[in-house]
């Protein structure tokens, strides 16, 4: 809260005040938005803050977003503008606003992810599709007015959830990855681990600075050595364990040509290969998954995950 805010408050208690706020929607290069959850009211929303006497608006953008995140706006341009009674808000210390949003939108940043542990819980990427269910009152109207226009005119994603017994609510861990569906003459492109006879979706994380798309495709080249064109995201499945939200997006994709895998140490260690299975063998081994809940949870995790995945790809193809 701002010095001057502060001040007043002094001097009117709880009672509604006219507040100006600098705020700033990142946007990284594969359509995500970077959210925090606030410590107040434990629920989602961008960076920002109130502008100080004589502050320059931008500068407050600017500042509220390296205090709260660590990242430092190297461009930011203007969003929009909001008020009203959407962005009424009473804090949960009974203070009263009718804010002014200012909202700007950063696509070119630097520094380091740091939460600003006052005020942050935790942080994390969210796609305009996928946005967190508990959203920051005023925060809410801006950030579902940016979703609508990265969606206008995108064909809709199916979107499906596994739900693990020992899942937090309140997860604090967010992480993406892309997989690709190859299919050739009736037979789909997987990878097999020879040490441990383990089949999978070829696929794996999204990188700093990767479109979802040049995701899968560097993915699928490096474990397969198969060189795809990602065609269209088809999926998204994100599953729910412990404390942390797993996405997994997955697209058809084309076979352009041939390469060389590109393996981890660890992926070599495992002896990852690629391999053509029928589409209906393939459904058959991740369809056993119940076979590894007593055995290898994990296991029965990834195969429970790509027989749900397959599924609803094959069933809409």
């Amino acid at each position: 809260m701002s010095d001057y805010i502060m001040d007043l408050r002094k001097i009117v208690g709880h009672r509604p005040l006219l507040q100006v706020g600098a705020s700033v929607i990142v946007e990284d290069t594969a359509g995500r938005a970077f959210l925090q959850r606030r410590t107040d009211n434990h629920m989602w929303g961008y960076a920002g803050g109130s502008v100080e006497l004589d502050e320059v608006v931008e500068d407050a953008a600017r500042r509220e977003l390296f205090e709260e995140t660590g990242l430092q706006a190297e461009e930011l341009e203007l969003f929009g503008i909001f008020s009203g009674p959407d962005t009424h808000h009473i804090y949960p210390n009974g203070d009263e606003v009718s804010n002014v949003d200012i909202v700007y939108l950063c696509r070119k940043w630097s520094g380091e992810e740091i939460p600003e542990r006052e005020e942050v819980e935790t942080m994390g990427w969210f796609l305009p599709d996928a946005l967190p269910e508990k959203l920051s009152p005023p925060i809410r109207k801006p950030l579902l007015t940016w979703a609508e226009k990265q969606l206008a005119g995108a064909e809709p994603v199916k979107t499906v959830e596994i739900l693990g017994d020992n899942r937090n609510p309140e997860f604090d861990v967010i992480r993406d990855g892309c997989r690709g569906i190859v299919i050739r003459d009736g037979k789909i492109l997987l990878s097999r681990e020879t040490v441990t006879d383990w089949w999978l979706l070829p696929g794996g994380g999204l990188e700093p600075g990767e479109t979802l798309a040049a995701c899968c495709e560097r993915e699928v080249a490096e474990e397969t050595g198969y060189l795809v064109k990602a065609d269209r995201r088809v999926l998204t499945l994100y599953e729910y364990y412990g404390d942390t939200r797993y996405g997994s997006h997955y697209f058809l994709c084309s076979l352009t040509g041939e390469g060389e895998q590109r393996l981890t140490e660890a992926e070599a260690e495992r002896g990852l290969i690629p391999a053509w299975l029928p589409i209906d063998e393939a459904a058959a081994i991740f369809s056993e998954h119940r076979c590894w809940a007593s055995v290898n949870e994990e296991k029965r995790g990834t195969y429970q995950r790509e027989y749900t995945a397959l599924s609803e790809i094959l069933r809409d193809l």
